[in-house]
């Protein structure tokens, strides 16, 4: 289960929404912002206006 990525739903405030694989939470939020275009320190658009969850594995969406 090492450096297994898992699948992520990650929004932004602005209502933004995207699926992502990666190792955790905090990564997957990373990968969101850089995919938006914005800088992931951003302190008002970076990862601490994001919210990601883990999705169960078998489900889509």
């Amino acid at each position: 289960m090492v450096n297994e990525l898992r699948n992520y739903k990650v929004r932004h405030v602005g209502g933004r929404e995207r699926i992502v694989p990666a190792k955790n939470g905090t990564e997957a939020k990373r990968q969101a912002c850089r995919f938006w275009g914005y800088k992931p320190n951003d302190y008002w658009l970076g990862i601490t206006a994001c919210s990601a969850n883990l999705i169960p594995a078998g489900k889509v969406g």
